[in-house]
């Protein structure tokens, strides 16, 4: 099992189809106030990475689902640490919170290409994996997140507005998840050159 600083304050996301191997999640955002690329630098440091999507859907599905949680030295968490993780990333209230995930969109031709599992190369941040984005809403509406596709795009919409999507309009942005008195929201459009103080990344660490 990795070595981590720490370990109590992660959780392991157990390997599936979605994801080969063991991953190790931080409980709490950090390292606010980056921007898109400025976030990755600073994980990738650390040997971290910020997660897709995919892997962040799957860790809040792990917190939901009720089945026994472990964090990083092996011991069963606590339910109420959970509930307090999730109330964290998904309750409404007023301070707004939000995190950075790992896709860049790119429109080229009319085709959409997403760019994932970003890895800092000197001072660049590159993509390692490129392929076509899969069919997805692509349209700004109310989701559920329980059904999306296999790179952690919602594809159904909802009737609950819980969680709102905004669906890739645009070539050159980034996505993010966040939060606030209105409830949660899924972007596609941010800026990667944006920052906020509200706005963080959540350190996954492979196992």
């Amino acid at each position: 099992m990795r070595s981590l600083e720490n370990p109590e304050n992660y959780v392991i996301l157990p390997a599936s189809a979605t994801n080969p191997r063991d991953l190790f999640v931080s409980m709490v955002r950090t390292n606010h106030s980056l921007t898109w690329y400025c976030a990755h630098k600073t994980v990738n440091r650390k040997g971290a990475f910020m997660p897709t999507p995919r892997q962040f859907i799957d860790f809040l599905e792990l917190l939901k689902s009720g089945q026994p949680v472990y964090d990083g030295r092996g011991t069963l968490v606590e339910r109420s640490r959970i509930e307090s993780v999730l109330n964290d990333v998904s309750t409404k209230r007023g301070r707004w919170r939000a995190e950075w995930l790992d896709t860049y969109f790119i429109k080229t031709n009319g085709v959409w290409t997403i760019n994932y599992e970003h890895r800092t190369r000197g001072d660049f941040v590159q993509s390692t994996r490129s392929e076509p984005l899969e069919a997805c809403l692509m349209e700004d509406c109310y989701v559920n997140l329980s059904i999306v596709n296999r790179q952690g795009l919602p594809a159904t919409k909802s009737i609950n507005e819980d969680v709102y999507f905004c669906s890739p309009n645009n070539s050159g942005t980034v996505i993010g998840f966040g939060v606030f008195s209105n409830g949660g929201f899924i972007n596609c459009n941010w800026n990667p050159h944006d920052a906020s103080v509200g706005l963080g990344v959540r350190k996954f660490f492979e196992g």
